[in-house]
């Protein structure tokens, strides 16, 4: 059975990060709304081969990608359709960024 890497929310905006086993994306978003948490971002543990690693280059650190500004408008959509106030909905996609420069733009928003 695959495994998945979630990041939730609990209803009073903690973050919450773990693993778990399931047979798809979507059981693991079940699960977790089971549990009483927001699911923000599910992926896929599979280990990353030369082919499905992201090479990052020093002169686009910068840059803001296209995905990760798709990423960050379905998890803002996410979290405010859930009820969440809009500034406590910035504060913890700032704190999920992966990109260093969409972290920028987010704190500099707040």
């Amino acid at each position: 059975m695959p495994s998945y890497t979630y990041k939730a929310s609990t209803m009073e905006g903690k973050l919450v990060e773990g693993t778990m086993e399931a047979s798809d994306h979507g059981t693991v978003s079940l699960k977790l709304q089971e549990m009483g948490l927001l699911p923000i971002r599910i992926t896929s543990s599979a280990p990353r081969t030369l082919l499905t690693r992201e090479i990052e280059w020093p002169w686009k650190r910068c840059k803001i990608r296209r995905k990760d500004l798709l990423i960050f408008t379905q998890e803002l959509h996410t979290l405010v359709r859930a009820g969440f106030p809009l500034d406590r909905s910035l504060a913890v996609l700032g704190q999920l960024a992966e990109s260093p420069a969409m972290a920028g733009v987010i704190q500099e928003v707040l």
